[in-house]
């Protein structure tokens, strides 16, 4: 029988937000969304959701870290507060950014998906 008749796939939907970067190896099960800026580490095993902007790194993989706008850095998870979270841009305010100040970069539309593929 042919994978696509087997019905394993048929409810589960992986969506990646924009600017998400996945390490090598990394395997992605179920209905899963992980938000645009993630980074995940190589090797992860991704179960569950991820929200913008987090660092996802194990086996199952688990949200270690988030990204701070004001600092510009990488805080663990302990010190994430609800107002370093109100700071953060929706996904189409973070992609209208990327295109203005990235112009010059090329992304495929394989690598950018059918849904964000007019990224200059």
């Amino acid at each position: 029988m042919p994978y696509i008749g087997t019905g394993v796939t048929n409810t589960n939907n992986i969506i990646l937000g924009v600017n998400t970067w996945l390490g090598t190896d990394v395997t992605i099960l179920g209905n899963v969304t992980i938000g645009h800026g993630c980074v995940v580490g190589a090797g992860s095993l991704v179960t569950k959701s991820a929200p913008p902007f987090s660092l996802l790194v194990g086996s199952p993989a688990r949200v270690i870290k988030r990204y701070d706008m004001l600092s510009q850095s990488w805080r663990p998870i302990a010190e994430f507060t609800p107002e370093m979270e109100a700071m953060l841009p929706d996904e189409d305010s973070y992609l209208a950014t990327l295109q203005k100040n990235k112009p010059h970069l090329f992304m495929s539309y394989d690598a950018a998906g059918k849904c964000r593929g007019d990224l200059p």
